[in-house]
């Protein structure tokens, strides 16, 4: 089962306020919504060292373990293009996360 990535972000973070949140959006990348599968784990960092935030997101494929998608981000701080790139690797080899359980 595929889901889609909708990431409610935060818009205050004060101290001494509760959190405010956005409504849930959608996150494109190639002009389609970013799916994710079971259990996903979703990561923002600049992996490619343009200053810009990239997605790795990691999720499990039918209970046999899971891998990690990366897309990169190619637009600019305030309104990020998203493309996909690849599933990560090490050493040449696709990262493989084991199932769980």
């Amino acid at each position: 089962m595929n889901y889609t990535l909708i990431i409610p972000l935060s818009v205050s973070l004060a101290a001494a306020q509760p959190p405010a949140f956005q409504e849930p959006f959608n996150i494109y990348a190639g002009g389609n919504p970013i799916e994710v599968y079971f259990a996903p784990a979703i990561c923002f960092s600049d992996w490619d060292g343009d200053g810009l935030q990239d997605i790795m997101v990691g999720h499990c494929n039918s209970g046999m373990g899971g891998t990690i998608d990366l897309y990169l981000n190619s637009g600019f701080p305030d309104s990020p293009v998203f493309t996909y790139s690849t599933i990560m690797q090490a050493d040449g080899m696709d990262i493989v996360l084991p199932a769980g359980g």
